[in-house]
Formats: structure tokens, C-alpha cells, sequence
């Protein structure tokens, strides 16, 4: 029999059928490669910043500190100016640093408009909220600012319980010669050259990426005052806290808005990190944590055989 009106309701049916099917099969596969995709445009952006370090290594002969910090016994001006303005100019953002007057205090109202702005090699892809403003919910800064997804590697730090921000750059304590404060690469007012790397630049990290999370992740940020490292969620990390009522080091991303304390990623199970020697690679989630603080510290003198 000729059939004159195309297909019956039950081949409908089953060619509706078919076709869920084959995007329940294929869904999956796109999603992986698309979230593979914004690992590597995340690794890229990472790579990009690890080479405007060097090129600033090349031009100085040393790592921009990690963030500038004034000695408040001599100024009332913090700066906070960190290591990513101050390779801007190696990040097609010259107009951007020429704006700036690093004489004066970032956090100034004059410096709201600049430094509000999305810098997107600042950012990663992944992150859902890298095209968001952070919102500082404080009384004399709160507003807008620009979002930062990557963080100097600051060393193995200790939290300096009860110190302010002077007092972090006059004292650096150690909890059973383990945490040490200002024992990685970037840190308040720091100055580090690669020779002074002597744990091996292939095994000492530079850079580490970490989601953004609340009000902390500012470029243009001071981190959380009164706690040691200056600088600290917003513009540096440590690899390791110790602290009885603050932890830090490496996580999960555990799909809530915290963690501002961690390296954690939207990748699955890795993070992105840079090293001091110019490379880039992502590390599980699940390394050993001894041998994780181990690759944040420059001279501690650990014998790390991969991870």
C-alpha cells in the first residue's frame, strides 16, 4: 500500500526516540570536550602571564613583588599594587599601566574606573563568573572591582595570628620550621630572583589558578587586611595554612562559594600552575600534600621526584 502522508504516528515516535538517544550518547562527549577546551584557553592564559613574569625577570633582573606594600610606620599609603599591573605592559594593557600613578594608593577612588575593568588574561574561561565584576561588600571600597583568577605562590605560609600588614613585614614566624611565611617566590614586597631559586626552578611554583569565590579575587586587591600574607584571596595564595581556625593549600572544587583560602579550579580533579622555569601543567587534585608544599617553597631544600 502507497502511503500518502509521510510517516505514521509510531515511526514518529521512534525516530523522536532515536534522536534522544543519540543526544543523550553524544551530550556527554561535547561537554568534555568543551570543558578540555577551556582547560587549555585557562592553561594558555596562564602560560601568557609565567612569560610577561619573565620578560619582567629579563628587564630587572628580579620577580615583581607580589604585591607592593609601603612601610606604614613611614606612609599611610598601603599602594597595593601587585605582580599582575605590573606586567600589564607585557599583556597588551600599557594604557591601562600608564594610567596608574604608583606613587599613590590602588584602592584610591580616582583609580575606581581602571580598576574595575575585566583584564581577560587575568581570568579563567571556565570560571562562570570570569565576565563578573567582584562585588566588595566594605565600607569605603565596596563597589566593583576587576576579577583575578590567578595568585603568586607565596610560599608554605602561617596566618600571623593578631599582626597587621606592617608587622607581617617585619616578622617571619615559623610553626615547627614547616610553615614559613614568605618562602615561595611571590609575597609582599618581595624581590626574588631565579638564582635565588634554589630548590630547582622546574619544581618551584610561580603561579596557581583558583576560582572565584565571594568578594575575594581582585587584581587590584590588598587581600585581607590584618592577616599575613598581604595580599592573601585576592592577589597571592599559600600552599599550605596553618592556622586552628583557617585552612589553606590545594582542593576539589567543591561547588560552593568558599575556598577563597585554596587553589581549586572548574577543570575536573586538576589545577593549572605555573613553574618558575617557564612551563605549565596542571596537577591533581589528589597529590600529596607534603609534596605540595614542597613545590611552593624556593629554597626549603625538599627533594621532590615528581608528583
Amino acid at each position: 500500500m502507497v502511503r500518502k502522508h509521510g510517516f505514521t504516528l509510531v515511526e514518529l515516535l521512534v525516530v523522536i526516540g532515536l534522536i534522544a538517544v543519540l543526544l543523550a550518547l553524544i551530550l556527554p562527549s561535547v561537554q568534555q570536550a568543551r570543558s578540555a577546551a577551556l582547560r587549555i584557553q585557562c592553561s594558555n592564559r596562564l602560560k601568557q602571564l609565567v612569560t610577561a613574569l619573565h620578560n619582567y625577570h629579563d628587564r630587572f633582573q628580579v620577580f615583581p613583588p607580589g604585591t607592593q606594600l609601603a612601610d606604614y610606620r613611614q606612609s599611610s599609603v598601603s599602594k597595593s599594587w601587585n605582580w599582575n599591573v605590573m606586567v600589564f605592559p607585557d599583556l597588551e594593557e600599557r594604557a591601562l599601566y600608564e594610567s596608574f600613578d604608583f606613587n599613590r594608593d590602588a584602592l584610591e577612588l580616582a583609580f575606581r574606573p581602571q580598576t574595575r575593568s575585566i583584564v581577560r588574561a587575568l581570568v579563567c574561561p571556565a570560571d562562570p563568573l570570569s565576565a563578573t565584576p567582584v562585588q566588595w561588600n566594605h565600607v569605603k571600597y565596596g563597589g566593583e572591582w576587576g576579577p583575578n583568577s590567578y595568585f603568586g605562590v607565596s610560599g608554605t605560609n602561617a596566618l600571623t595570628t593578631g599582626l597587621s600588614g606592617r608587622e607581617c613585614e617585619s616578622n617571619d614566624p615559623v610553626a615547627g620550621n614547616e610553615f614559613m611565611v614568605h618562602s615561595g617566590v611571590l609575597f609582599p614586597n618581595s624581590s626574588v630572583r631565579i638564582a635565588d631559586v634554589s630548590d630547582g626552578s622546574s619544581s618551584t611554583l610561580l603561579l596557581g589558578e583558583r576560582g572565584l569565590t565571594g568578594e575575594f579575587g581582585k587584581w587590584a586587591g590588598p587581600g585581607i587586611p590584618g592577616i599575613c600574607p598581604w595580599g592573601l584571596a585576592d592577589v597571592v595564595l599559600p600552599g599550605a595554612i596553618n592556622h586552628p581556625f583557617i585552612a589553606g593549600g590545594m582542593r576539589a572544587n567543591q561547588r560552593v562559594r568558599n575556598g577563597e583560602f585554596y587553589f581549586w579550579s572548574h577543570h575536573s580533579d586538576v589545577v593549572n600552575f605555573g613553574f618558575v622555569d617557564g612551563s605549565v601543567q596542571n596537577i591533581t587534585t589528589s597529590i600529596d600534600q607534603i609534596v605540595f608544599r614542597g613545590l611552593c617553597t624556593r629554597n626549603a631544600g625538599e627533594v621532590i621526584d615528581g608528583w
